[in-house]
């Protein structure tokens, strides 16, 4: 969290708009709210009912912040919701992380419907990311976007052990990034760590890690570096 706080308020500015997929209780929407000023709009999506509770309180006060109750996924439909024993561990996917057996069902909305229904296809400065293991499954979901070049920065959650425990094969996660970004990793462990090396020195464990990407001016090829979140 120490390195994605300046990296956010970086990519934002005044008049920016800022989406935060799994919001959680707001955190980051509470920051970005501040930094994307009066003019800016910071779109939150939480699935779980009593974060969307928090997350609505903790942002009443601030009228650039517009909550949703909604799952963000690859389709516009309805999904069964794998409920966990910790807040932030809730997730689409059997992630096999802190579940507690219960589910329930809520629905879904792709990045790209949602830019095209809201945001009116126009950019949008940063999008973070923050599924619990269903990191793919967005991206599949925004290749619009993406292939139109309208994102321009995007933080994204990674945690090897849920991907494998989700039946996701981090290196196929890996290649569908690579299409469109060139990754560098910028923790000190792994600084020397490149797209084309093999991705096996990322440790499979449960510490979450966040990509940092920014679309290059020259078209679809973004630059992706990385951070840890502690």
């Amino acid at each position: 969290m120490k390195k994605v706080l300046p990296l956010s308020k970086k990519y934002l500015n005044k008049g920016s708009v800022f989406v935060d997929v799994g919001a959680n209780v707001g955190y980051f929407s509470r920051l970005a709210s501040r930094f994307v000023k009066k003019s800016g709009y910071v779109f939150a999506f939480e699935v779980e009912p009593n974060n969307y509770y928090a997350l609505n309180r903790n942002t009443a006060s601030l009228p650039n912040v517009i909550p949703f109750n909604l799952a963000v996924s690859n389709d516009n439909s309805f999904l069964k919701i794998n409920h966990s024993s910790h807040s932030a561990c809730h997730s689409i996917v059997n992630n096999d992380h802190h579940l507690d057996g219960n589910h329930f069902i809520t629905p879904t909305i792709t990045l790209d419907k949602f830019w095209s229904l809201y945001l009116d296809h126009s950019e949008t400065d940063l999008i973070k990311i923050d599924v619990e293991g269903a990191e793919p499954f967005v991206l599949e979901g925004m290749e619009k976007m993406l292939s139109k070049s309208k994102v321009e920065n995007m933080i994204i959650e990674y945690c090897p052990k849920l991907l494998e425990n989700t039946g996701i094969n981090k290196n196929r996660f890996f290649r569908m990034l690579s299409n469109h970004f060139s990754i560098s990793v910028i923790e000190n462990k792994f600084k020397n760590i490149t797209c084309g090396e093999k991705l096996s020195d990322l440790n499979a464990d449960y510490s979450p890690r966040n990509f940092v990407m920014s679309r290059k001016l020259s078209g679809l090829k973004m630059c992706m570096k990385r951070t840890v979140v502690r």
